[in-house]
């Protein structure tokens, strides 16, 4: 980190790591809201119709497919709440 000499570089840096973490903090939001589209139930069961019938219906594709459907219902329940008890207003 480099050294500080006087108010108006400490003002700008201080701007400058504001910035920065506003940026962060977007970039959060933005891929936690793709999260939430993502793992919506809907999706899930698009894409899984999409991918059995690119490839073909296989009894084990569908079982895949409603395997992964769940875990990523059960995954999204687990990250929603943790997500909820990290940033949870006060």
């Amino acid at each position: 980190m480099k050294k500080i000499n006087s108010i108006k570089q400490l003002n700008a840096e201080k701007k400058k790591m504001v910035q920065h973490q506003e940026a962060l903090e977007k970039k959060i939001r933005d891929n936690w809201n793709n999260l939430k589209v993502n793992m919506k139930p809907a999706s899930l069961a698009k894409d899984a119709v999409t991918g059995m019938i690119s490839k073909g219906t296989t009894d084990k594709a569908i079982a895949k497919g409603l395997v992964l459907a769940g875990a990523a219902i059960l995954a999204k329940r687990m990250v929603h709440r943790k997500w909820n008890r990290l940033f949870r207003k006060k």
